[in-house]
């Protein structure tokens, strides 16, 4: 399998992976791992998609519009918080992980930056790191590393990554 530079198809594959999947979990170690799953099986452009997907988020995310998201963070995250952010995004992935309406409705993906409507009406928006060319976010199948992972997508600078299975 060969990693692609290619916008559309990294579009086209982030929805098929994510589209109708539930959100199941997620971690945190020095960055926000989300993991979604579907119930049944499903494909794209006749190839078998994975059970299950993780999204790591190595850049800036947040849930709603950025003003309201600064002001939600300034209002609940710990007083003298080194990264204010972290705990208030911890609370809200927990508490998306517990309420109905979980289940990934839409996905927008536009210059790199990735935009997940859940049925419940929240909106997960991950940042394509404009600036600094690093990765943004990286989407592939759980378990496995994303250097080998037969699917995956990932943001770089602007930039869309994507593999899939031949």
């Amino acid at each position: 399998m060969k990693t692609i530079e290619d916008s559309e198809a990294g579009e086209q594959v982030a929805r098929a992976l994510l589209e109708g999947s539930g959100f199941a979990a997620f971690s945190f170690s020095t960055q926000f791992t989300l993991r979604f799953s579907r119930s049944t099986p499903g494909t794209f452009a006749g190839k078998k998609l994975p059970a299950e997907v993780e999204l790591v988020l190595h850049g800036t995310w947040r849930f709603g519009e950025d003003d309201q998201w600064r002001e939600h963070v300034a209002r609940i995250a710990p007083p003298n918080a080194i990264e204010p952010d972290e705990p208030v995004q911890a609370w809200e992935l927990a508490h998306l992980r517990w309420t109905e309406g979980a289940n990934v409705e839409s996905v927008d993906v536009a210059s790199g930056a990735l935009s997940i409507r859940f049925q419940n009406g929240r909106v997960l928006t991950a940042s394509a790191n404009l600036d600094d060319g690093d990765t943004a976010w990286i989407l592939s199948v759980a378990g496995e590393p994303e250097s080998t992972a037969s699917w995956s997508v990932a943001s770089a600078g602007g930039a869309l990554f994507v593999r899939e299975p031949a």
